[in-house]
């Protein structure tokens, strides 16, 4: 794969865990009644995230939720890089563990099935970490329960913040294709110290990353958004190719994953 790729990819995977964490702290299945939320009227609309990357700059990610399954665009402003990031990720209802990457720029479609979670203790990033509640506080104007997972010797550490009503159980088994791998590990972690709830903010430590909830909309999304559209066609991670994106918006995501890589490195 072309350099520049390699380090979009990394770049976009570092988006895509904390979209997958973000949905993975919710619950397991439709027969689990989680929260306060109301099963009856499962939540369809938008969730707004914000990451914030210090001395990097933030992304704002676009998380939509429908019958059909959840869309998620994400927009940029960091260093070398600003405006609409041109990858879409579709997880689709009617295909639950299969994750479609749109590269909205070519006008092509790759896809791709998440694995299933090890149950090997050596691959758990969460392994010996302990959990402690650290108290009830109002966050992002959402009462939340405050907690830090820490101590299995790596030296880092996240604090959650998580809500118990903002959505149902129903709507997670619309999120099945992103209960997978470091997120769901996360997610089990919490719920053995009997926690639960949608985090409405992740701080990560020590590199200072948070993910913020910042905005919720209720609405019913137009069933397009959740379907691959007729004139996408099909390419496998190969064949998004550099060449397929300005060399400007290259360079400037290029820049941007260099710096966001050397700055996690350094700490």
């Amino acid at each position: 794969m072309h350099t520049a790729m390699k380090h979009t990819v990394r770049l976009f995977a570092f988006f895509l865990f904390s979209i997958m964490l973000f949905v993975a702290c919710k619950g397991q299945g439709a027969s689990e009644r989680v929260g306060t939320a109301d099963p009856a009227n499962p939540f369809e609309g938008v969730l707004s995230m914000k990451t914030v990357i210090p001395g990097t700059g933030a992304t704002t990610t676009k998380i939509i939720v429908g019958e059909g399954g959840i869309r998620t665009e994400s927009t940029a402003s960091l260093a070398g890089l600003s405006g609409r990031v041109p990858v879409t990720v579709l997880f689709q209802a009617s295909e639950p563990g299969r994750i479609y990457v749109l590269n909205d720029a070519a006008r092509t479609y790759t896809f791709f099935d998440a694995p299933e979670p090890q149950a090997d203790d050596a691959v758990d990033p969460v392994a010996g970490a302990g959990v402690e509640r650290l108290g009830e506080e109002v966050v992002n104007g959402y009462p939340a329960t405050h907690v830090r997972i820490a101590g299995n010797g790596s030296g880092e550490s996240v604090e959650l913040w998580l809500n118990g009503d903002l959505l149902d159980s129903v709507a997670w088994t619309r999120m099945q294709a992103a209960n997978r791998e470091a997120a769901l590990l996360v997610a089990r972690k919490l719920r053995s110290a009997g926690l639960e709830g949608f985090p409405v903010r992740i701080l990560h430590h020590p590199s200072g990353v948070v993910t913020d909830l910042v905005g919720l909309e209720r609405m019913r999304p137009d069933p397009a958004l959740f379907r691959l559209p007729a004139h996408y066609r099909k390419a496998d991670l190969r064949g998004i190719e550099a060449q397929r994106l300005s060399p400007e918006a290259i360079e400037g995501i290029r820049k941007a994953a260099e710096q966001l890589q050397r700055r996690l490195e350094a700490r």
